[in-house]
């Protein structure tokens, strides 16, 4: 494993515990290397988030296409689940900590927009291919997206998650059901 990667990983760990109060002195002391180590690796706490968001979107893309080639599943729970991707190798980021990013790294959490708001184009593909075989209604697909990233962009925009002591997964898979299903009983 990468020291770059495994920089990562202790910044997952960092910020689990501290969110971005962390210091690049608990990242250090978290590897057992100097402050100086780290450095010459990564040259600023706002590197190391930048990084970090990368890694956990290209996470996020790489499970949606393992998802996208899986033939055990059905298309609606293909989308279903890309809708709702949580990057495996990094589920233990504290997503209710992400609204202190906007607060304290406002380039940072323009990154973490921008690539929420980029990607789409397999998921508007299956849902296209779901309209078409008559699983789901035909929608505005521009529509839903907005509405995904809106319900995204309120929940790590603010602490109510922390408040509420909600866990993202489990928010945005209800969401994704209320999107689905709607909020009648049939």
């Amino acid at each position: 494993m990468s020291l770059e990667i495994k920089i990562i990983n202790a910044t997952i760990d960092i910020f689990r515990e501290k969110g971005v109060k962390f210091t690049m002195d608990d990242i250090a002391n978290k590897l057992g290397v100097s402050k100086r180590t780290l450095y010459e690796n990564i040259d600023s706490k706002e590197t190391l988030l930048s990084l970090l968001v990368d890694e956990v979107f290209d996470s996020i893309k790489q499970q949606g296409q393992e998802i996208i080639k899986d033939n055990s599943i059905d298309d609606l729970d293909k989308l279903k689940r890309l809708l709702t991707i949580i990057p495996t190798s990094y589920n233990t980021i504290d997503y209710t900590k992400i609204h202190e990013i906007k607060k304290f790294y406002p380039n940072i959490y323009e990154k973490i927009i921008n690539r929420l708001d980029i990607g789409w184009k397999p998921t508007e593909i299956l849902a296209n291919k779901c309209i078409e075989e008559g699983l789901i209604k035909k929608v505005n697909l521009y529509l839903m997206k907005s509405v995904l990233i809106g319900s995204i962009r309120i929940l790590i925009e603010d602490d109510n998650l922390h408040k509420e002591k909600l866990e993202y997964k489990e928010t945005m898979k209800n969401i994704v059901d209320i999107m689905f299903d709607g909020l009648v009983i049939k």
